[in-house]
C-alpha cells in the first residue's frame, strides 16, 4: 500500500459479508461492508489511495464509525 497523507491503514476481511477497514490519519476508524476482493486489490494498488477510496469507496457501501480506541 502506498503512503496517503488521508488514509494509515486498510485491511481487508473475507466473509460473508466482507469488511473493509479504513483507518485514516486523523484518528477515525470506519469498516465498509460487502466491499469486493477486486475493489480493495484495486483499491490499495491505487496512485492515489483518498481519490480512489472517495470516488469508489465512500459513498457505494454501507458503513459503520468503530470506536478509537
Amino acid at each position: 500500500m502506498k503512503e496517503s497523507s488521508t488514509i494509515k491503514h486498510v485491511r481487508w476481511l473475507f466473509g460473508d459479508p466482507t469488511i473493509l477497514t479504513v483507518e485514516f490519519n486523523n484518528g477515525g476508524i470506519y469498516e465498509y461492508k460487502g466491499v469486493p476482493e477486486h475493489l480493495y486489490l484495486n483499491f490499495i494498488k491505487a496512485e492515489s489511495l483518498g481519490k480512489f477510496f472517495h470516488e469508489r469507496i465512500r459513498h457505494e457501501f454501507a458503513f459503520i464509525k468503530l470506536e478509537n480506541e
